[in-house]
């Protein structure tokens, strides 16, 4: 049976691969223990986005939740090629951008000159298909690439092109 891990050692594991991953990125890392299980949170400002961290940070959660059955399932997770269990269920990433505001405003100014919008009644109930401009502006903002310029993310966000 393999050994548990607590949840501040595997917090330990997450900052290590981060800053293996990522040098020079400094990464908040904070762990919660509760009744239910434990859980770890991992904030940053600007650097790399966010599927980039999670790509690596969750591969330390010990636990799934599926909606559907309404329950959670366990896994090991591997550790220097070795399966151990962790006490955490999930790995939280939350990616802080500066300037998000101009960005935000950059980018529903790029959705609108290069997309055919349906104008709404006010400017701000724009929308290119089925989203607000603002909410995609919004989106295209903190999904902004490490360098902060929106083409990438207007790519992914608007156009969803996952390439």
């Amino acid at each position: 049976m393999a050994e548990y891990l607590s949840c501040a050692e595997t917090a330990a594991l997450v900052r290590t691969a981060l800053k293996r991953a990522f040098p020079g990125v400094r990464f908040g890392i904070r762990s919660k223990t509760y009744s239910g299980g434990a859980s770890i949170t991992v904030r940053w400002t600007d650097g790399p986005r966010r599927a980039a961290v999670e790509a690596i940070a969750e591969r330390y959660a010990g636990g799934s939740f599926d909606g559907m059955t309404d329950s959670m399932s366990y896994h090991a997770i591997e550790v220097n090629g070795t399966a151990r269990r962790t006490l955490v269920d999930f790995v939280f990433c939350e990616r802080s951008v500066t300037d998000v505001e101009a960005k935000a405003a950059a980018a529903g100014a790029m959705i609108r000159a290069r997309c055919q919008i349906m104008p709404g009644t006010v400017p701000s109930a724009d929308y290119f298909g089925n989203d607000a401009v603002d909410d995609l502006a919004r989106a295209m903002a903190r999904d902004c690439d490490p360098d902060g310029s929106l083409e990438g993310a207007f790519r992914r966000v608007v156009l969803r092109d996952d390439a």
